[in-house]
């Protein structure tokens, strides 16, 4: 594994990541007084984002990453927003020419990818969290953070092997980096967005 170029991503990073933890979304999300209604905005940022990425970026990442289509969030957050009493109809997807813009190559796209997949480690400790916090029923069957179950390990492990084999052979770390700052920063937007409506 290619330590360097892991060590020098999370350290280029670390400031968005800091950042975006420092978000009033994540903040809430992580709050003793969390409510549900934090989760479904928490969710609802990240659809548009995610949905899009998906839909536009997957297809040139397959080529990257073997087993991407088990990596898939879209449905699993759309399943969530229901559970949630979100209405559907108000899900709206980030138009396919943004995606274009911000990932101008494949090696930019494997650093949101990066991004993505990181989101949800801690995911059972979010979820164990709003289980002890809600004493909800309503948590148990949100899947978000918990989408990869036992195997989410596993996953992780395997997902950063693949990509830091391919930023070392490929020559692209700068790329894959940039890529990796554009998706926290526009994360960071969206979910400051949301979190100042009302």
């Amino acid at each position: 594994m290619n330590t360097s170029f892991l060590d020098r991503l999370l350290e280029r990073t670390a400031d968005w990541h800091t950042r975006l933890g420092q978000n009033m979304l994540s903040v809430n999300l992580l709050s003793p007084s969390v409510t549900l209604d934090d989760y479904r905005k928490n969710l609802f940022a990240l659809f548009g984002f995610i949905e899009g990425f998906e839909k536009y970026i997957f297809p040139e990442l397959t080529q990257f990453i073997p087993d991407l289509e088990q990596r898939r969030k879209t449905q699993i957050i759309k399943n969530d927003l229901v559970k949630l009493g979100q209405n559907i109809n108000e899900l709206e997807t980030m138009p396919e020419n943004y995606f274009r813009s911000m990932y101008t190559d494949p090696y930019a796209a494997l650093g949101a990818l990066y991004v993505l997949e990181s989101s949800t480690l801690g995911g059972e400790l979010i979820q164990k969290h709003l289980q002890d916090a809600l004493k909800d029923p309503t948590v148990s069957k949100l899947k978000y953070f918990v989408a990869q179950g036992e195997n989410a390990d596993a996953m992780w492990k395997k997902f950063l092997n693949t990509f830091s084999a391919l930023a070392e052979k490929s020559g692209k770390e700068e790329n894959i980096i940039d890529g990796a700052l554009r998706t926290l920063r526009l994360l960071d937007l969206v979910m400051t967005e949301e979190s100042v409506k009302v």
